[in-house]
């Protein structure tokens, strides 16, 4: 009996994780978008470019980089002159050594950092929806605790709801997934000039 019922739990339990999952990936994905808008870039490609960083930092980032990936990059003049171009490059030699550090010993040193970040940018990219459930269930809550023969249940539950509500409108904020954004940034270069070494 209960083997059945455990496995009819599952069958219905891992379609609704997935499912959550997979909205969770795209509305993270969506936001992701409106900060690199906003933020002109996300991390990893700002410090790619020569406008605005030390110049001998970027000379090693694209030297690393560029050897992961198997590519020329911009110089100054030709960032200067293309900036547009020069960020499209950019951003094709990120993936690339992205993907080639997933296939190898260095994406250790990556994959808390990712993990960290799409955890984070997913969280914001839920954050109204999430706000907007949690208080619906609290005042849910509050308003049938009135006929309730144990209110206080319910009213204990309502107040975790209106407690989620504060937590995901002040803790999940953009500075939350910026700091992840940078730390990730700084681990995809460490493991690029790892990688490039070993290679080189």
């Amino acid at each position: 009996m209960w083997g059945a019922a455990g496995l009819a739990s599952t069958l219905i339990v891992a379609p609704l994780l997935a499912l959550g999952s997979g909205i969770a990936r795209d509305q993270g994905r969506r936001i992701q978008l409106d900060l690199a808008r906003k933020w002109g870039g996300l991390p990893t490609l700002q410090a790619m470019r020569w406008n605005g960083n030390d110049a001998e930092e970027v000379a090693e980032r694209h030297r690393v980089v560029g050897a992961v990936a198997n590519r020329s990059l911009p110089d100054l003049r030709e960032e200067q002159v293309d900036p547009k171009g020069a960020d499209a490059k950019y951003r094709k030699a990120i993936e690339r050594v992205r993907i080639e550090i997933r296939e190898s010993p260095d994406f250790g040193i990556l994959h808390d950092a990712v993990t960290e970040y799409g955890l984070r940018r997913n969280c914001l990219g839920l954050r109204k929806k999430a706000m907007l459930l949690a208080a619906a269930t609290g005042i849910f809550l509050l308003v049938i605790s009135g006929s309730a023969e144990n209110p206080g249940v319910f009213q204990i539950g309502a107040a975790v709801c209106f407690a989620l509500v504060l937590i995901w409108g002040y803790a999940v904020s953009e500075g939350w997934v910026s700091t992840a954004a940078e730390r990730y940034s700084e681990a995809f270069f460490q493991a690029a000039t790892k990688a490039a070494d070993r290679n080189g």
